[in-house]
């Protein structure tokens, strides 16, 4: 098996790996059209997968082998709706696909706090864990809610078995457009770190931000 035909595979099984929790998206529940394998190497935004209402883009940033992914949908929800899965990281294992742990470590003000996740990556690579910094802010005049993540520095030793993820950004953001309508995008860059190569993760990844995107949608059509 060649090395993209591995890699090709590893992204089909993902389900089964990842597997169990019922909130989990079904990747598998609607034909997703696939429109480019790799980002431009100019730096702009490229439709990546079109799925179900969502279309997720990347693109390549300068000096990194990693990409940047950005996902978004327009869907039925209020602002208001996402604000606990934002702000409550207990939530974040009922949407953000693959997460295992994820609490809060500590809160400097009510919109302002650390968090603390582990996120499972299929067999024979490691899983990773990240402490995070999640800044919320809302602005009810624009009617605009928005999650700034980035890694925050812990002076904890990894834990056995896991690798520290120390590259990360990521934003969250929900803009009403009408009543009860809002447009919802998830943007994000990460360098896992370890062995997994980076050619992976910019497969994978793409479609890791779909079934979040999914699960969160799930989520709110529930409430």
């Amino acid at each position: 098996m060649g090395v993209r035909s591995a890699a090709v595979f590893l992204c089909a099984m993902l389900p089964a790996f990842y597997g169990n929790a019922a909130t989990q998206a079904s990747p598998q529940s609607t034909a997703e059209a696939t429109v480019q394998t790799k980002a431009d190497s100019t730096g702009q935004w490229l439709e990546a997968i079109r799925d179900d209402g969502i279309v997720v883009y990347k693109r390549r940033r300068a000096g990194s082998a990693y990409e940047e992914v950005r996902a978004e949908t327009v869907m039925t929800a209020r602002t208001d709706d996402f604000f606990p899965f934002f702000n409550e990281p207990e939530n974040y294992r009922k949407w953000v696909y693959g997460t295992i742990e994820s609490r809060q470590v500590s809160r400097a003000a009510p919109t302002d706090f650390v968090f603390y996740g582990v996120f499972q990556i299929p067999w024979p690579f490691e899983n990773r864990e990240l402490f995070s910094r999640i800044e919320i802010q809302r602005d009810a005049q624009k009617k605009e809610l928005q999650a700034r993540l980035s890694h925050s520095a812990s002076s904890l030793p990894a834990a056995a078995g896991l690798v520290r993820v120390v590259k990360f950004e990521s934003l969250w953001r929900v803009r009403a457009v009408a009543e009860e309508k809002v447009d919802f995008s998830i943007e994000m860059y990460a360098e896992p770190g370890g062995n997994l190569p980076p050619f992976i993760v910019n497969l994978v990844l793409s479609r890791i931000q779909l079934w979040s995107m999914k699960n969160l949608r799930n989520q709110i059509l529930k409430r």
